[in-house]
């Protein structure tokens, strides 16, 4: 890094959601940012940028640490998410989406990261529902609430080979298991050591899911504090936004951010739709094989993809059904297994957040939050007394 390059890059890829994007920015404008520290850099895809052309004109506090990159090429996510972290300049770097913010604390976190020579953290992230995400599909009305946590401020190492191996035997599920770049920070050489290898930062169709099964082959380790770095946030027009709606499901070809190959390129194994459990299972396959880790493929765990897509996407049981005959290592006794293993798990988390056991969690629910700045105040408070590793 050159002398003029910021100690963190937050990097927002966008398109056509400026609604959500302005909103984070005015927020971030709060906080005490030296160009030296941080740099914001907004990599945007939307076909007509005016309005954010006059937003930045107008001279907002925090455009004085934005960089601002435009393309009209037509980019799926994992493209204009390449684009924003080439553009980068920062030693650290921190992936969020239009609709996510960060705290206060980010940057001394980052400075004990690198005092600490820790070039991964992952952190417990709160939840924001914006106020245009109602109902979900399960006919409940979460918009405007925050879900935070009872945080401790503990931190501690995992190792990523070991988390790798838990992530493959439940078929590539659970993204919360691996280093993350999405809703995490990670060192740029880091990645670059990705990029080098696969072309790319995003070595399979779903940004978050492929870069951070990508990041165990270059860090032997990570480090989780239990503290909200990074805010995650739910609108109605996010693919979170879409899950909770029901609407997180479809034919790939018709998915426009995926990238224009993906169904040309799908593994045979892997139900051909799109949905939360087939785009992290392609993505984590793909990952794979493009940082030259064909064969860790073997111990991927289609039996509980299949499984998990039965419970969660039975309007597709053909191609479920299909996928797991044409895989000659699945197990039907082993999907039925992990099938009722799931079910059992999803009515017990059904049951504990619909009666007085949710008071037994580490969840604290906020309601009647207005926006994404009341959300930050509320974690600010929270926070106060915790005594955070860089405190």
């Amino acid at each position: 890094m050159n002398k003029t390059s910021p100690l963190l890059s937050i990097i927002i890829p966008t398109k056509d959601r400026y609604n959500y994007l302005f909103e984070v920015l005015i927020t971030l404008s709060d906080y005490v940012w030296s160009k030296n520290d941080v740099e914001i850099v907004i990599q945007d895809n939307s076909l007509d940028n005016i309005e954010i052309i006059n937003f930045l004109n107008k001279k907002h506090k925090i455009t004085q640490i934005i960089r601002y990159f435009h393309s009209n090429e037509s980019l799926s996510q994992a493209g204009n998410s390449n684009l924003a972290t080439l553009n980068a300049r920062g030693e650290y770097l921190c992936f969020i989406g239009d609709d996510d913010c960060v705290h206060k604390d980010i940057i001394r976190a980052v400075k004990w990261m690198k005092e600490n020579k820790y070039e991964i953290l992952n952190n417990t992230k709160p939840e924001f529902i914006w106020s245009d995400l109602t109902p979900t599909r399960l006919g409940d009305s979460f918009s405007g609430m925050l879900f935070s946590y009872s945080y401790s401020g503990s931190s501690k190492i995992k190792r990523s080979d070991i988390q790798l191996k838990k992530h493959l035997k439940t078929g590539g599920q659970y993204i919360k298991n691996l280093p993350q770049f999405y809703h995490g920070i990670v060192k740029k050489s880091l990645l670059d050591k990705i990029y080098e290898e696969s072309g790319t930062y995003f070595p399979g169709p779903s940004p978050d899911m492929a870069v951070a099964t990508a990041l165990t082959k270059y860090s032997d380790f990570f480090v989780v504090v239990d503290f909200p770095l990074i805010i995650s946030g739910k609108g109605a027009r996010s693919v979170g936004g879409m899950g909770a709606k029901g609407k997180h499901i479809g034919d790939i070809r018709d998915i426009s951010f995926l990238p224009k190959d993906t169904a040309d390129k799908w593994t045979t194994d892997i139900p051909f739709y799109w949905s939360g459990s087939t785009i992290f299972a392609e993505s984590v396959i793909k990952s794979l094989n493009n940082t030259n880790r064909e064969a860790l493929v073997d111990n991927f765990n289609f039996n509980y993809l299949y499984a998990r897509c039965l419970v969660f996407d039975s309007k597709y049981k053909k191609d479920i059904i299909t996928a797991h005959k044409k895989n000659k290592n699945s197990s039907l006794l082993l999907v039925y297994f992990y099938f009722v293993k799931i079910w059992i798990k999803r009515i017990k988390i059904f049951v504990i957040n619909r009666s007085i056991l949710k008071k037994l969690t580490k969840l604290v629910y906020h309601f009647n939050v207005n926006n994404i700045k009341e959300a930050i105040k509320i974690l600010n408070s929270e926070t106060k007394k915790i005594k955070a590793p860089w405190i």
